[in-house]
């Protein structure tokens, strides 16, 4: 699972433009990880951040 979080992690953080607290980081981890990196960039929260 580490490795899967890590590999998730490598490809959310270049999305986030905005420093966000580690908390929030961990949800949008825990979020892509479910829905898949792909659908999390399309995500229109990301957007708004």
């Amino acid at each position: 699972m580490n490795k899967d979080l890590a590999l998730v992690a490598a490809r959310i953080d270049p999305l986030i433009k905005v420093s966000i607290p580690e908390s929030e980081r961990a949800a949008f981890y825990s979020f892509a990880y479910n829905v898949g990196t792909g659908a999390f960039a399309k995500f229109s929260l990301l957007k708004r951040k």
